[in-house]
């Protein structure tokens, strides 16, 4: 009996024992982690070497590793705030970390999920009996001022905490606390935006110190203090040349902060070890700073008088759950999340916000009855009604007043922030049309007379067009009073950005082109064999600087053609169609012409090509006229003839298609650019899942024109570069003169005139233009280059009969000539020949000679008039 019982009391004892375990032992959610996909949403992201910004930034081919907004990455898994991703630079594929706050998860797959992280035990809290002082903390007062655009404040530190605003380049602010959250600094702030006082935790990467006073703090690790703010400086060393190491918790005063070349954070910081004071820097993520703290007299507290012990509360039965209803599965729509009732919102994006009436395959402006785009600013109001799902990109619905009357429309989620405090814009406007959310509606557009004279020119003088635009566009105006003018102020010099056009080989032209028209500066024209050099092929070569400016200056192009090249290429289906789309093929190989595929479901498709590009317009968000008058110039070559980037049998590329010439590098290989064309059509990038949106590979013409405008819209359009004139002149802020689709000068022109051809029966539409406008651009418009002749006056070669020049001829040295004849020769016979068939050469045949020195001069005459001598001493010898 009392083994039985002893026995009881070892099972009792080993069941408490588990209970206990089981209360005290870390919990942990355990879930599968799976590869997505992701979108950067902002506008440079540094990828690093590990989770947090204490990581150096990930190099590539020597290069730091970053991304641009709308670039797609593979999310490998999370670990806290940050994503270790899969990303492609510089045709690389590589891996790093990026920041999850700055990342767009795509809809419809697996999230990666973070590390699991044990379930902290609660700790008992002791009662202590004795009354001691009130300990308070003192909040942080270091003045700050955020260094990025558009930085998320949010209600607590991480990345999944709510937002309750965002904070602008340059706003000064007041670090009231730190923490440190999954590895990274947050910093809690308060500042003032419109008289009102905002608070909330940004991440402390945006933030810089403006120490005017030394902050007192801690080193949360033991460290050593390096001579200057970089991993590869030299420690600091005392007397004995021993390494300075600060121990953990050691208190140090911060003077300033530093970030180095990889984008680390540093602090100078000084330490008193005994006597001696050191000077150096510690990372900042090693430092938190030091709170005062303020002890109070206790007040005595009155015993408090016991509380009844409240009855316990019954135990609701459970409620059934009802079956789910099942729903007829309809064709997809976007997917609409209704708000709980109407939430202010403010504009957080500093520029323009347009609002949309569509956003259903084609994303249609909501516009004026003047037919001009509605747009929001920064800090103005709106009430966000709900939240609408499109093709993995999240949008408001919302209301907002203008000059007293309510419209409502679309918006990216990115571009507002819950809260109040902003303003109304007071501006007075009627709307052409907005209504309930709908996901499907088209907003139909009658044609009107437009503006008046008299609003026209008061919309001009608002949009800051200088003088020298206006008398064009009030020509276009009279013509097409529907038609929209919109300046597109690129804030950028008119000499800067001609100097950084200029350079060699970043613009081309045609060499059959006159003289004027082409650069004779090194390396564009060679003098001695009168050639200019090519950079693709054997047809395109670098334009004068007079050629230049006339194409670059938008002033020319302000007529019914050249206004084209600034057309907002964003798919409208309001007025593109397929008649416009062959309208534009029309007299080329791809006019109402059929062709046949197999699709990837193996069905035999038949489709027009004027099809095909309603087809990508659709799928890529790109205007259709823009997509089929960049092939048009791509790839036909004649009425009846194509590229051979399109005909399916160049050799070694058989059934690939490249119908805009993608990744068709310069090459001055005969064939060169077709053939990396086509190795783009095979291979397309690096990444996996960019070709399975771009179609890749292109081994029919319907993939090759759907899946190319993918990569145009994506490429260009979606990054700013949204009109022909800014995908060959790029005046936009990211990658400025860079990254310009096409090199001929003079291709923004020729396509606005295929262009205006497909809108011969739609004049009256509302057409949007974007017209750049420079800084300290000349009164006078840039004229065509005067015309000029040929300016070599170089010779080929020079020669005596029967002699010798000293030193030998050449005709790239600027130099004269001896030669010492006996008193026997009584002339000599000078023979040359100029480097250019149209110069003159003058002084050659038979030259009489004199006793003693002879100056014989050849001169050349080039074509433009230029004379060039060359002197020949002749020396003839006594008797």
């Amino acid at each position: 009996m009392e083994k039985r019982t002893n026995y009881h009391r070892i099972i009792v004892f080993m069941l408490c024992l588990s209970l206990f375990a089981l209360q005290i032992l870390p919990t942990y959610t355990i879930k599968v982690q799976a590869e997505s996909q992701g979108t950067v949403t902002a506008t440079s992201l540094n990828v690093r070497s590990g989770p947090g910004t204490s990581y150096a930034i990930v190099k590539v081919k020597g290069s730091n590793a970053f991304l641009k907004k709308g670039e797609k990455v593979t999310l490998v898994k999370k670990e806290g705030d940050w994503y270790k991703i899969s990303f492609t630079f510089s045709g690389v594929k590589s891996e790093g970390y990026i920041l999850g706050t700055y990342i767009s998860k795509s809809t419809g797959t697996a999230t990666p999920t973070a590390t699991p992280t044990a379930t902290p035990t609660p700790t008992p809290t002791s009662t202590d009996k004795t009354s001691t002082g009130t300990t308070t903390t003192v909040p942080l007062k270091i003045s700050a001022v955020v260094t990025a655009t558009n930085v998320n404040v949010r209600s607590s530190a991480g990345t999944t905490a709510k937002k309750v605003a965002a904070v602008g380049k340059n706003q000064k602010v007041t670090i009231t606390d730190e923490v440190i959250k999954n590895s990274q600094k947050w910093y809690s702030i308060s500042y003032t935006l419109n008289k009102k006082t905002i608070k909330g935790y940004v991440i402390s990467d945006y933030v810089k110190l403006s120490i005017t006073s030394a902050v007192n703090g801690t080193v949360t690790a033991a460290v050593k203090i390096r001579k200057l703010a970089s991993d590869s400086s030299v420690y600091i060393k005392d007397s004995k040349g021993n390494n300075i190491t600060v121990a953990k918790k050691a208190a140090v005063t911060v003077a300033s902060e530093s970030t180095d070349k990889n984008g680390k954070k540093w602090y100078k910081i000084t330490y008193k070890k005994g006597s001696v004071k050191y000077t150096g820097y510690i990372a900042a993520n090693q430092i938190l700073f030091t709170k005062k703290t303020v002890t109070t007299t206790p007040t005595p507290t009155a015993t408090p008088k016991p509380t009844a012990t409240p009855k316990p509360t019954a135990t609701p039965e459970p409620t059934t759950t009802p079956k789910p209803t099942t729903t007829p599965t309809a064709t997809p729509t976007p997917t609409v999340t209704p708000t709980p009732g109407a939430t202010d919102g403010y504009v957080q994006y500093n520029g323009s916000v347009y609002v949309y009436v569509n956003i259903k395959g084609t994303q249609d402006f909501l516009l004026t009855t003047l037919y001009v785009p509605v747009t929001l600013a920064i800090n103005e109001k709106v009430t966000i009604l709900n939240t609408v799902t499109e093709n993995s990109v999240q949008w408001y619905y919302v209301s907002f007043t203008k000059g007293g009357k309510e419209a409502k429309g679309y918006v990216q989620t990115s571009f507002i922030a819950n809260g109040t405090g902003s303003y109304v814009d007071g501006t007075v406007m009627d709307f052409l049309n907005y209504g309930t959310p709908t996901t499907t509606v088209t907003p139909t557009v009658t044609p009107s007379t437009g503006m008046t004279n008299t609003e026209f020119e008061n919309y001009v003088t608002a949009q800051g067009f200088p003088e020298s635009y206006q008398a064009g566009l009030r020509a276009l105006h009279q013509a097409h009073p529907t038609w929209v003018f919109n300046a597109f102020h690129t804030g950028i010099d008119w000499e800067t950005a001609i100097a950084k056009e200029s350079v060699l080989g970043v613009n081309l032209i045609t060499n059959g082109k006159s003289i004027e028209w082409k650069s004779l500066a090194a390396g564009a024209y060679k003098w001695e064999t009168d050639t200019f050099v090519p950079f693709d092929g054997s047809t395109w070569v670098t334009p004068s600087t007079e050629g230049l400016r006339y194409y670059m200056d938008p002033r020319n192009f302000l007529t019914e053609k050249g206004i084209f090249q600034f057309e907002t290429l964003a798919f409208n289906s309001q007025y593109q169609n397929t008649v416009g789309v062959e309208s534009i093929l029309y007299n080329t190989p791809l006019y109402n012409k059929n062709y046949s595929f197999v699709n990837d479901s193996g069905a035999t498709v038949t489709k027009s090509y004027g099809e095909s590009f309603m087809d990508a317009a659709v799928y890529s968000g790109v205007s259709p006229y823009h997509l089929a008058s960049r092939s048009k110039q791509e790839v036909v070559t004649g009425v009846t003839s194509l590229s051979d980037s399109v005909s399916g049998t160049f050799s070694g590329y058989q059934g690939l298609y490249n119908f805009f010439n993608i990744g068709a590098y310069h090459s001055t290989a005969a064939g060169g650019a077709i053939a990396n064309a086509l190795k783009y059509a095979k291979n397309g990038t690096t990444s996996s899942s960019l070709n399975s949106q771009y179609l890749i590979p292109w081994d029919n013409p319907y993939d090759a024109i759907v899946g190319g405008s993918y990569i145009i819209g994506s490429t260009y359009i979606k990054r700013g570069q949204d009109t022909i004139y800014l995908q060959k002149f790029n005046m936009t802020a990211t990658s400025t003169f860079s990254h310009q689709y096409m090199a001929n000068i003079e291709a923004p022109n020729a396509e606005a005139a295929k262009t205006y051809s497909a809108y011969s029966n739609m004049s009256t539409m509302p057409l949007v233009f974007s017209v750049p406008v420079y800084l300290n651009m000349p009164e006078t418009v840039s004229q065509v280059p005067v015309k000029a002749y040929n300016p070599n006056n170089w010779l080929k070669t020079l020669a005596v009969d029967g002699y010798s020049l000293s030193p030998t001829f050449d005709l790239k040295a600027d130099q004269q000539y001896s030669l010492i004849v006996p008193n026997s020769a009584a002339a000599i016979k000078v023979s040359a020949s100029a480097v250019s068939t149209k110069a003159n050469v003058q002084g050659t045949g038979n030259i009489i000679l004199n006793t003693g020195n002879n100056i014989v001069t050849i001169t050349v005459t080039a074509e433009n008039g230029n004379t060039r001598n060359y002197i020949i001493n002749v020396f003839r010898e006594q008797q």
